[in-house]
């Protein structure tokens, strides 16, 4: 299974590493913001895995409430960069989620914006058609380069000025690039929510073809700008079995390599 699609008997060495005497220090608690927003144990990090603890065990059983304190986490990842002994609590979480969905435990909302990422590859409940709606009139892009930005769907459908800007950069800088004549969701959403596979079609499908748009225009690196693609394509995607053999920059890190930083004060536009 990928790194978001793991099941949860398969991280039981960590969430016995994460509450163990010795370890369990209660550290991720400090940086979690359900914390500061909840201020129950249940809901920190340390006490979701503990749940989870309890659930392998079958001492708990799935429900509602559970559910509920799963899917409430936002997998910021503040309590894996602070884990001592590396216990990855968020990854316990997903695993959590995915458990959850098999026994019919999975919030509506997530089930029928799953069910619209294997129908229309987004899950923005948006038509595909519409993916590159954003695109500025009478921009002309050749069908194969080098550099291939792979858009995702917030940029596509939320946040299109980002998705604008992206492409403004990369012309100011003088990059010859491309985009996906038929990009897909990467697959981030479904396996942040626990769902690997929906209404017969798989989060390894899903990286399969966008490996496969990739390739066709020739490219040697892919660019996002969007972290949950970024986390699909280097973290997810190899796991998968779907080993790119291009690199995959996030805009940041093309950028820092080309040379241009951030700078101190002024008025910039991106």
């Amino acid at each position: 299974m990928v790194e978001g699609g793991m099941r949860l008997e398969e991280l039981s060495t960590k969430i016995n590493a994460c509450l163990s005497s010795s370890t369990a220090c209660g550290l991720c608690r400090t940086q979690c913001p359900s914390l500061e927003c909840w201020g129950v144990e249940s809901r920190t990090p340390r006490g979701r895995v503990a749940l989870c603890a309890h659930l392998l065990r079958g001492d708990l059983r799935p429900s509602p409430s559970l559910s509920e304190r799963m899917f409430s986490c936002t997998l910021c990842g503040n309590c894996d960069s602070v884990c001592p002994v590396g216990a990855g609590p968020s990854r316990v979480i997903e695993a959590a989620r995915g458990r959850l969905r098999e026994e019919g435990f999975l919030p509506q909302k997530y089930r029928e914006r799953g069910s619209h990422v294997a129908r229309e590859h987004n899950p923005y409940l948006e038509p595909h058609r519409d993916r590159f709606s954003w695109l500025p009139a009478g921009l002309s892009l050749p069908e194969r380069a080098p550099v291939v930005y792979f858009v995702g769907c917030t940029s596509s459908y939320r946040e299109k000025e980002l998705a604008r800007r992206t492409v403004e950069l990369l012309r100011r800088m003088g990059v010859d690039f491309t985009l996906c004549g038929d990009e897909w969701c990467c697959g981030s959403f479904l396996l942040r929510t626990g769902q690997g596979e929906v209404d017969g079609t798989g989060v390894e499908e899903m990286a399969r073809h966008n490996l496969e748009e990739v390739r066709k225009r020739g490219a040697r690196t892919v660019v996002v700008s969007c972290p949950g693609c970024y986390r699909a394509w280097r973290g997810d995607y190899p796991g998968l079995g779907v080993e790119p053999d291009f690199e995959v920059l996030h805009l940041t890190q093309l950028l820092e390599r080309e040379g241009i930083r951030a700078g101190r004060g002024g008025r910039i536009r991106v």
